[in-house]
């Protein structure tokens, strides 16, 4: 069980780096994706001003959030590591490490695969 979780929480890592390289982007190239966009509850100018700028701030929250989550499954992910390396030879914890780093890389292309191909969609969609 702990080594099975040592895997996932790597594997979760890479997702939330690879969703906060993809909302960080967003914000760099001042894209709010599908998912924050608010609807202006106003037809006014003003409505729609209120809404694209808390959209904004939404995607500042969930890039500050996203920062938060990742530090914790990293924190997570050594201190399994650190109990691993005390119940498992080094052999058994190298060879763990490098199914890890291959589960994390496939992870990684899978991620990165779909996030471009949906900040391509919100430079179409602009």
């Amino acid at each position: 069980m702990l080594i099975h979780g040592f895997v996932v929480t790597s594997k979760h890592i890479v997702t939330q780096r690879q969703h906060l390289a993809f909302i960080s982007r967003c914000k760099s190239y001042q894209l709010i994706p599908k998912f924050l966009r608010i609807k202006a509850l106003i037809p006014w100018y003003d409505g729609e001003r209120i809404a694209q700028c808390a959209s904004r701030q939404f995607l500042c929250a969930l890039i500050e959030h996203n920062h938060r989550v990742t530090q914790h499954l990293e924190l997570d992910l050594r201190y399994r590591r650190q109990i691993l390396a005390e119940s498992l030879q080094k052999e058994d914890l190298a060879v763990l490490e490098s199914l890890c780093f291959e589960v994390q890389h496939a992870e990684q292309e899978k991620c990165k695969t779909g996030q471009k191909q949906k900040f391509e969609a919100l430079l179409r969609n602009v």
